[in-house]
């Protein structure tokens, strides 16, 4: 069974690398950007450090949005 999906302005805990612990995160849209191939995908739900502001993680739910935009760079 899956669960609910993420929303924007969900509020979940996960490890930022940029601040090397565990922290507090709220979902956003934002560009991410992919380094395989190099592009920026805008409109990504993705979970946000409340420390540094920086991503933390992606859900699950977004992977499909990512695949897209990586099959659409390669062609």
């Amino acid at each position: 069974m899956m669960s609910t999906p993420w929303k924007v302005g969900d509020r979940s805990r996960a490890v930022c690398e940029q601040c090397g612990r565990m922290v507090e995160t709220r979902f956003e849209r934002r560009t991410y950007p992919l380094s395989i191939p190099r592009v920026d995908v805008p409109d990504v739900l993705v979970a946000v450090c409340t420390a540094c502001d920086g991503i933390a993680a992606v859900p699950y739910q977004s992977s499909a949005r990512l695949n897209e935009a990586r099959r659409a760079a390669v062609a």
